[in-house]
């Protein structure tokens, strides 16, 4: 297609089907609460279109039967006048030849009244009709649905908004959960902090010189806390593994928890980044809350021009159908 049937319509004066609506709020920052507050004046539109009783269908002329081809079947005509000779044949006693030319009409009138270019024209009308009629209940089932669609996807938009909300607003709860959290895994968090200072390097374990441990180190463990009784390094068999584990054994006989000491500041900022990540998406959703919502309405409006500009082309095609079916009888 090298041209677009909507632009043409909208270029000659004709309504516009596709509609964009940008939302503009001016003074709305970051703030949560003033974004919500946006999000709650973006109002359902009313979704107006015609029903099927509404629509009249215009005049038209009906299409004359093209030359040639009449109405009636000749050999319907002729087995008819054949059909009454054979039963006055029949009646005045000759029974056989009667019969015979009763036969032999009935064959003749089996093929209809009607000719078989007539029965071929009449039944390519009454499709064209079936098709018009059948294309005006889809367009009107589509249209009619548009607005109960609309307002449940605006509904369902609104609620998950008022999600993303809520969860912003507990955030700041989130974190001081999670502090408290970790204060509970401190001796853990500890722990394990102590054992990641503990390097193999410094160990002096038997039979763990320089070699094994650049092994080691490429098999990433490098301190007590890497070490487990599930390490699968090469060269490092049963024997050298029990040394470690009886190592880092050692090494946690050693520890000493400390409660007035704060939480690891990594921990602290692992959390922190999470929670901001998560802050800062919540955030773009509700920024795009008033467009999200304000363009479900623009496109429901919009697809009942566009069914209506449909409904109008069919409405045509409908009267110009039943026109040319009127012309049968």
């Amino acid at each position: 297609m090298t041209h677009c049937p909507w632009c043409e319509i909208a270029g000659a004066g004709g309504p516009n089907f596709f509609i964009s609506v940008t939302v503009v709020i001016p003074g709305i920052t970051a703030n949560a609460g003033d974004l919500w507050s946006a999000i709650t004046r973006i109002e359902q539109v009313t979704v107006h279109a015609r029903r099927i009783e509404d629509v009249r269908c215009p005049p038209a002329v009906a299409t004359p039967l093209p030359e040639g081809i009449a109405r009636t079947n000749v050999k319907f005509i002729a087995g008819s006048i054949l059909l009454g000779l054979g039963i006055i044949l029949l009646l005045s006693g000759a029974a056989l030849l009667g019969i015979a030319a009763i036969l032999f009409a009935c064959g003749m009138m089996s093929g209809g009244m009607k000719s078989p270019e007539f029965a071929q024209e009449a039944a390519r009308r009454k499709s064209s009709l079936d098709q018009a009629n059948a294309k005006q209940q889809q367009l009107f089932q589509e249209l009619s649905a548009i607005s109960g669609t609309y307002q449940a996807e605006f509904t369902k938009r609104r609620t998950e908004l008022r999600t993303v909300f809520e969860r912003y607003a507990r955030l700041d709860r989130e974190r001081a959960a999670e502090i408290q959290k970790l204060e509970q895994k401190k001796k853990e968090l500890q722990l394990r902090d102590f054992l990641d200072r503990q390097l193999i390097v410094n160990a002096g374990i038997q039979g763990i010189g320089p070699g094994r441990i650049a092994t080691l180190q490429a098999y990433g463990v490098e301190s007590a806390l890497d070490v487990t009784p599930h390490i699968n390094v090469l060269g490092i068999g049963e024997t050298y593994t029990s040394r470690l584990l009886s190592w880092r054994r050692h090494c946690e006989t050693r520890f000493h928890f400390n409660a007035a000491a704060p939480i690891p500041p990594q921990e602290i900022h692992q959390l922190d980044v999470r929670i901001n990540t998560m802050r800062n998406n919540l955030v773009s959703d509700l920024k795009q809350g008033p467009q999200i919502l304000a363009n479900l309405g623009a496109a429901a409006r919009s697809r009942v021009l566009q069914l209506e500009a449909q409904i109008d082309v069919n409405t045509k095609n409908l009267a110009q159908a039943s026109a040319d079916v009127s012309v049968l009888y």
